[in-house]
């Protein structure tokens, strides 16, 4: 992977581009090392395009744990958090998105029905798909992409599934990724409530909408906690 990022880096440079300086390509390195420890080949998890959920084990009774604060990107960098929705019962799909700053005001808040979707795994990549093009439009920061699907960051980070069916979308998000500096991030379902929200509420509904500045009422209280 160090050597990847150094060539990668190194064409950066040859191209004429400013090379990320080395804080990005030292947590690019680490989002990658997270992401694959934490991979599974299971066959449930790839179909339902969701990390596993962590085993429950016996313990004694214990207060709940507190709400876990929204992993907020370094300076100099802004957050893209994406979702993809699926419903197994009547196929009906959506996408949300939300891009923040690392004050955590917003910059563009985003929902697309999907009218036509497979699985679960391909609304989360229409997600990306769409979150990346507008993250490129209204940022020119380092965008810390942030999904709870590590199937999802597995298939455009590396080469598997690149043949099956959304094989020409992935082929498009890696051809987006590549003409930025965006640094994929697995992060927990808790973490992803926003876009889960908003994929939710595109699936239920047959619009598509996006707020600048600001996310739709239905989602501002998740924002603000």
């Amino acid at each position: 992977m160090v050597l990847w990022r150094s060539w990668y880096v190194r064409n950066e440079i040859v191209h004429g581009k400013t090379p990320p300086p080395q804080d990005v390509s030292s947590a690019f390195l680490q989002s990658y090392h997270n992401t694959f420890s934490q991979i599974s080949s299971n066959v449930e998890d790839i179909i339902k395009g969701k990390s596993p959920v962590v085993p429950i084990q016996s313990s004694p009774p214990c207060k709940a744990a507190p709400r876990l604060p929204w992993p907020r990107p370094p300076e100099g960098m802004v957050a893209l958090s994406v979702d993809g929705s699926y419903a197994t019962s009547d196929g009906s799909a959506g996408t949300g998105m939300i891009l923040r700053k690392p004050s955590g005001n917003v910059i563009f808040a985003a929902y697309r029905k999907l009218f036509h979707c497979n699985d679960a795994l391909e609304a989360e990549l229409q997600a990306i798909h769409e979150g990346v093009k507008l993250a490129a439009e209204r940022s020119e920061a380092t965008i810390m992409l942030q999904s709870d699907c590590v199937t999802a960051i597995n298939v455009i980070t590396g080469v598997s599934l690149d043949f099956s069916a959304c094989g020409h979308m992935i082929r498009e998000i890696k051809v987006l990724l590549s003409d930025r500096v965006f640094i994929p991030v697995k992060v927990s379902r808790e973490h992803n409530k926003v876009a889960h929200c908003l994929a939710n509420y595109a699936g239920c509904g047959d619009s598509t909408a996006c707020w600048l500045g600001h996310p739709p009422p239905f989602a501002s209280d998740l924002v603000a906690n």
